[in-house]
C-alpha cells in the first residue's frame, strides 16, 4: 500500500469503528448475545469490553496496513516503543493535584458509604478500558499512523489531529441535535483534551504518555464522584437529560425493547402533540404502537 492509501484506510477504519460501536446496540443479534451473557451472570464490566476489542482491532489493522508502506513495525508506528524519556515524570506531576483533589472531594461527598464493588467496576471502565481503547483509536490510528506515513511533518500531522479530536469529542455526546446542544460542554472539553493528547503523542513520540494522562484524569473525576463526562455533573446526575441514552459504555442488555426494532424505510417517528416525549409512527402498515416509544408490527 502507498502512504496515501494507508492514511485513507486508517480514517475509514476509525470512522467505521466509531459508527459501528455507537449503533451496535440496534442489532438484534448483538442484543441477544448480551442478554444471553447477562442471563449467565457475566458481569456488565466484562460484557462491555467489546468496545475495547473493536477499537484495538481497528488500530492494529490500520497500523498493519501502514507497516507495508513505511516498512516499520506495528508497535513503532503506534508509538508503543519510544526512546524518549521524561514523559512519566511529566504525567505524574500533571496528575498529582487532580487525583489528590478528587480523592479529598470524593471522601467529603461520600463520607463512609463507599461501595467497593461499584467503585472497582467504575475504575476498570474509566481508568483501564476507556484510555486504552480511545487512545489507540483516536491518537494511535488517526494521528500516529498518518504521522508515520507523513514522516511526522508538523502542520500536516495537525490536519489529522484536529478532526481526530473532534471525532473523539463527538463520542462523548448524544448524536442528535438536542444532544449536541445540551452536551456542548462535554464536546468542547473533550475536543480540547483530544488536542492535548495529540500534542503529547507528537511531543514524546509515545502513546503511553496520553494514555497515562487520560487514565489519571478519569481517575480524578471518579474519585471526585463526578459524572456526565468532562463537561460536568456530580453525584450521579448526568449533565444532560438525553446524555445517557446512547452512551458507548451503556449496558446493552438494559436498553429498552424499542431498541430492537429499527426504523424501516417507509416509517418515520414524530412527536405527539398531546403528550410531549411520546412518539408515533406514521405508516399505513402499522397495526400497533406502544408509548412512549414505538414498536410496530407489519402485515
Amino acid at each position: 500500500m502507498t502512504h496515501r492509501s494507508s492514511i485513507a484506510a486508517a480514517w475509514l477504519l476509525g470512522i467505521g469503528t466509531v459508527i459501528a460501536v455507537h449503533y451496535r446496540a440496534q442489532s438484534p443479534a448483538y442484543m441477544s448475545i448480551h442478554r444471553w451473557m447477562a442471563d449467565h451472570a457475566i458481569p456488565q464490566s466484562v460484557r462491555n469490553f467489546d468496545s475495547l476489542l473493536w477499537y484495538t482491532a481497528a488500530a492494529l489493522l490500520g497500523a498493519a496496513f501502514a507497516s507495508r508502506a513505511v516498512r516499520r513495525s506495528i508497535s513503532e508506528i503506534l508509538c508503543m516503543n519510544t526512546s524518549r524519556r521524561g514523559w512519566a515524570k511529566m504525567v505524574l506531576l500533571a496528575l498529582m493535584p487532580m487525583v489528590a483533589g478528587g480523592a479529598v472531594l470524593g471522601l467529603y461527598r461520600a463520607g463512609e458509604s463507599i461501595d467497593l464493588a461499584t467503585a472497582a467496576q467504575a475504575i476498570l471502565k474509566g481508568v483501564v478500558r476507556a484510555p486504552w481503547s480511545e487512545e489507540l483509536l483516536f491518537r494511535g490510528l488517526l494521528v500516529a499512523v498518518p504521522a508515520a506515513c507523513l514522516t511526522r511533518s508538523g502542520r500536516r500531522v495537525w490536519m489529522h489531529a484536529i478532526p481526530a479530536a473532534l471525532l473523539f469529542g463527538l463520542t462523548h455526546v448524544t448524536w442528535t441535535r438536542s444532544g449536541i446542544v445540551d452536551g456542548w460542554p462535554n464536546l468542547l472539553v473533550t475536543f480540547i483534551g483530544g488536542l492535548w493528547y495529540a500534542w503529547l503523542l507528537v511531543r514524546w513520540r509515545s502513546i503511553w504518555a496520553p494514555m497515562a494522562l487520560h487514565a489519571g484524569m478519569n481517575l480524578g473525576w471518579l474519585l471526585a464522584s463526578a459524572s456526565g463526562g468532562a463537561g460536568g455533573g456530580v453525584d450521579g446526575k448526568p449533565a444532560s437529560r438525553r446524555h445517557h441514552r446512547h452512551r458507548l459504555d451503556m449496558d446493552p442488555s438494559q436498553l429498552p425493547r424499542h431498541a430492537l426494532t429499527p426504523v424501516r424505510k417507509n416509517e418515520r417517528r414524530t412527536p405527539c402533540i398531546h403528550r410531549p416525549g411520546n412518539f408515533v409512527t406514521r405508516n399505513t402498515n402499522v397495526r400497533k404502537s406502544v408509548s412512549p416509544y414505538v414498536r410496530t408490527e407489519f402485515s
